[in-house]
């Protein structure tokens, strides 16, 4: 439908137009109050000062629409997608929306005047909404979990009983794990890149955390499709491993003590809804464990990793029609986490880099690449504070195939958590690094 037809239509008293498809549509100034617009996708529009009180926006699809200036007073906006679209000066007094409902990384709803379905919540219960009722959760909701300051205490008393019942070491898979005595760091032994071997880092009580080598090289960083992907840059990486799914909810678990997810039911679920601290604290806890220091990667590492050796837009190509072989993403997921490693993998052995989570980077936001480093190691502002916005790549279970590209990047602050939020760690200094 293009908007001479819709203009049309609204004017002689029509008011549905539940699934109408109108994308990259021009509807700037036109005042569509009163209207069904139930899943409808406006991806990529032109909304700018658009009226449009009192409408239904549920499941409605809005990627990258503009909708600067827009007027969505006591619009339902219940599971509506609006990631990456131009909220700037949009009006949402009384608007409803529900915790499906995605909006632009950073974008706080509340500050316009927007509402939790069922609630009056406060601004900060919005950024940070650990007290919202979620009726999907099982019995361990977020309500229930201790403090940060507890989870600490718990988890040190996990840790030493842990540490007292078995000493953790790093294997490669296929062979025997060495007995080494207590007071012995864990050993790495040194393998040949090209021999497909994955390193395991062995976690107390769950399954092991597995690592793959990324070789060294070269690649070309970004793309020309966003302004932020801007501008295309070479970057020269050493050596490094690379976790081949994201962090699970076991896995994280028996670190950190906690399973925070949304998307409960299977262990072997990405674990979501994390901060960038969370993710952080995670590292060092499992860093203190196996004695190497665990990371978040770098951007760069990040990419170079997703990218495999290739310059096209996914990891396999350019086609979108074959994303749903790589990735769990809002044209296959269900609205839902999927288990780690059930997509494909790319060129290199990395499962899920496309979809299922966003996952958090070390780097600090920045708005292009000017001025980026060009070995690879994380782009840190020393001036800036840990709650400055902090970068996700890859996409997720509630994503268009767009955000899953290999060179799309989105910030959200340091301290924010979503339940399409995750992380996979990388190593620096194990064996066959250089």
């Amino acid at each position: 439908m293009d908007s001479k037809e819709l203009k049309r239509r609204y004017q002689q008293g029509d008011r549905s137009f539940h699934k109408a498809q109108l994308q990259n549509v021009n509807l700037t100034w036109l005042t569509l109050s009163d209207a069904d617009f139930t899943a409808a996708n406006f991806e990529n529009a032109n909304l700018i000062s658009v009226t449009l009180k009192d409408v239904n926006l549920s499941g409605a699809v809005l990627n990258f629409a503009n909708l600067s200036r827009a007027d969505l007073t006591n619009a339902n906006l219940c599971g509506a997608n609006l990631e990456g679209a131009n909220l700037d000066g949009a009006i949402l007094t009384n608007a409803v929306y529900d915790l499906q409902t995605q909006f632009p990384i950073g974008f706080d709803p509340s500050v316009s005047g927007a509402q939790v379905q069922g609630l009056q919540p406060s601004q900060s219960e919005v950024s940070n909404p650990d007290n919202k009722p979620e009726p999907k959760k099982s019995q361990d909701t977020k309500e229930n979990l201790p403090s940060s300051n507890e989870q600490d205490v718990l988890y040190r008393q996990k840790l030493q009983d842990s540490l007292a019942r078995t000493k953790p070491v790093l294997e490669l898979q296929g062979g025997s794990n060495p007995q080494k005595p207590e007071s012995s760091p864990p050993p790495i032994k040194k393998v040949d890149s090209s021999s497909g071997e994955v390193l395991k880092l062995n976690i107390p009580e769950a399954p092991a955390l597995e690592l793959v080598q990324i070789p060294s090289g070269s690649f070309e960083m970004g793309s020309n499709e966003h302004e932020t992907e801007k501008p295309i840059h070479t970057v020269t990486l050493k050596s490094f491993w690379m976790g081949r799914y994201p962090v699970t909810q076991e896995q994280y678990k028996a670190v950190m003590g906690n399973n925070p997810s949304h998307f409960k039911g299977d262990l072997n679920r990405p674990v979501e809804y994390v901060r960038w601290h969370d993710a952080i604290t995670f590292c060092k806890k499992l860093s203190q464990q196996i004695g190497q220091t665990i990371s978040l990667p770098s951007e760069a590492q990040w990419e170079y990793a997703c990218r495999a050796g290739t310059a096209s837009r996914y990891c396999y190509g350019d086609e979108e029609g074959q994303l749903k072989d790589y990735a769990w993403f809002i044209g296959n997921s269900n609205s839902q986490t999927h288990p780690v490693g059930e997509r494909k993998p790319n060129p290199w052995g990395l499962y899920d880099m496309h979809g299922n989570v966003w996952e958090w980077c070390q780097d600090h936001w920045h708005g292009d690449y000017n001025g980026a480093p060009r070995d690879g190691d994380a782009w840190i502002d020393r001036g800036k504070n840990n709650n400055h916005p902090r970068l996700l790549r890859g996409g997720s279970w509630y994503g268009t195939s767009r955000n899953c590209r290999s060179a799309n990047r989105v910030r959200n602050s340091a301290d924010n958590r979503s339940d399409y939020f995750g992380f996979r760690v990388a190593l620096s200094s194990g064996p066959g690094s250089s």
